[in-house]
């Protein structure tokens, strides 16, 4: 078998296994101002995939691999888009996965519960470690200085 046939080969069974495990964020929101949203796929050679999608007022703008064929990211437009389920199919070398992908009601009080201190948690505790590496306290470009004076200000601490 020449080089050739088998990459071609190899190109056939990495896609034929395709395995898609995630699609980050799971759901979202019909409605917003801003209409643009972008879905991270992840899965066992997704990367190797075409996307494409049928449904009214939404709009599969581009995609973008990477380096990783493990992930994928779709870029697409929801802004006409009502509240329910959407089919994304992936392809690749006849093989077909279909995932369905959900709009919600902006506001759903059933699928949404707003900022909790359960968010919280990884945003405040590195900064009240010790700093152990006072060279990236300083960030150019960020509003918050460094003041461990002040019990709500930033403390700068590393894990």
């Amino acid at each position: 078998m020449t080089s050739r046939a088998l990459a071609v080969l190899a190109l056939i069974c990495g896609t034929a296994n395709a395995e898609i495990q995630r699609i980050e964020p799971p759901n979202w929101w019909a409605g917003l101002q801003d209409s643009s949203l972008q879905l991270l796929v992840y899965g066992k050679g997704v990367g190797d995939l075409d996307a494409t999608i049928d449904a009214p007022g939404v709009t599969l703008r581009s995609t973008q691999r990477t380096d990783n064929r493990n992930y994928l990211f779709l870029h697409l437009d929801v802004g006409a888009a009502e509240p329910g389920e959407f089919r994304i199919r992936f392809d690749g070398n006849g093989i077909a996965h279909d995932v369905r992908y959900r709009l919600q009601e902006r506001g759903d009080p059933a699928r949404t519960r707003g900022f909790t201190s359960a968010d919280a948690i990884y945003l405040i505790t590195p900064d009240r470690f010790g700093n152990g590496d006072p060279s990236n306290d300083e960030v150019e470009g960020l509003g918050d200085v460094l003041d461990r004076s002040q019990p709500l200000a930033r403390h700068g601490g590393d894990l």
